[in-house]
């Protein structure tokens, strides 16, 4: 099977098919992840919605975030710890219990720890 490139994959072209504006900034799902709209999308037209990075993004209050924690947009379209059925992606910064917005890198791969194993040569 062949494959060929496409485009670079940090943004996609995403058709607004709802009854309202898609403003910038907004967080849209996508089955189990998100986007966030990289211009106003106006209902029926196509456009930009940003898939990958790290964006600055209303959260919970009350729980403090580590880095590598997976996060989870809530109901409210907060991001949370509470698992849930939408992956926002995972905590590129620490954020104390009080704050009131983290830094999320979105839908990549949570921080994984490696440890180093002895290799026989």
């Amino acid at each position: 099977m062949m494959a060929r490139f496409y485009q670079n994959g940090n943004a996609i072209d995403y058709p607004n098919n709802t009854t309202e504006t898609i403003q910038y900034g907004e967080v849209v799902k996508l089955g189990g992840k998100i986007g966030i709209a990289l211009e106003a999308i106006p209902t029926g037209a196509v456009g930009s919605l940003g898939i990958e990075g790290i964006y600055q993004m209303d959260s919970d209050t009350g729980t403090a975030f580590a880095v590598g924690d997976t996060l989870y947009l809530d109901n409210n379209g907060k991001v949370t710890k509470t698992a849930g059925d939408t992956v926002a992606g995972w905590a590129a910064y620490p954020k104390e219990s009080a704050g009131t917005e983290a830094y999320v890198k979105i839908n990549g791969a949570a921080a994984v720890k490696v440890e180093q194993q002895d290799v026989e040569q």
